[in-house]
């Protein structure tokens, strides 16, 4: 029996509610709470599962943690995104735009390719995939082993679970919109539980872009109909 379950282990098909004695490096997420919930933030490898609806701010909610690409002279890869980057904000947000690679692959199984060449050649620090299409646990595989290679990670950005198969990825949560920033669900993780949904506070990062709270002195009047 523990000779099976050292293999399934080695396989990364056996999941620990509770961490183990292992060492594995981590990196802010750039938001305390979501630090705390995950233990340290990111994990400077592994595959990311993001599902959430396009446009609520989960490219931003992603920003805080890729700037250590500068430090380290690495590149941040964005295959397929859903419309145009804006520049101005990668450069207010202290991310060189030379650092910056976008690619736009035609097919579910070019983008894949491309994903895995770029994380094992070791010149990536972060790639992030929009992708709908289903995924299969080997396509996974690929991506850990790849990114185990080269020093990365994957993020990868899904509306809806397309597949009826749980994946093994390394972190899977939802994010929903919130007023002041977004909600988020973390649905599972490596070395650790799942959590409910709590709320990430955007505001001081991105002042224009949440809806704050209504003032007190406002009084609504009561619509009149017009005879």
């Amino acid at each position: 029996m523990n000779k099976l379950i050292e293999t399934l282990q080695h396989k990364n098909l056996v999941w620990h509610g509770a961490p183990i004695n292992a060492s594995f490096e981590t990196e802010s997420t750039g938001f305390k709470l979501m630090d705390e919930r995950l233990g340290g933030g990111f994990l400077k490898t592994g595959v990311i599962e993001v599902l959430c609806d396009i446009g609520i701010g989960e490219f931003r909610f992603l920003l805080s943690s890729m700037k250590g690409s500068q430090s380290e002279d690495k590149l941040i890869v964005l295959i397929s995104p859903p419309g145009e980057i804006n520049a101005s904000m990668m450069v207010e947000q202290g991310i060189e735009l030379s650092k910056i690679l976008i690619l736009t692959p035609k097919s579910h199984k070019n983008r894949l390719w491309a994903a895995e060449q770029c994380l094992k050649n070791g010149v990536c620090h972060s790639v992030l995939m929009w992708n709908d299409e289903p995924l299969e646990i080997h396509q996974i595989k690929r991506l850990q082993i790849a990114s185990a290679e080269g020093g990365g990670r994957q993020f990868i950005f899904r509306q809806f679970k397309a597949e009826g198969i749980s994946l093994p990825v390394d972190l899977s949560f939802k994010l929903s919109a919130n007023p002041m920033g977004l909600n988020v669900k973390i649905n599972k993780r490596k070395r650790g539980w799942p959590s409910e949904e709590f709320s990430i506070d955007m505001s001081e990062q991105w002042p224009s872009l949440v809806i704050k709270e209504k003032l007190s002195n406002v009084i609504s009047l009561q619509q009149v109909k017009a005879v």
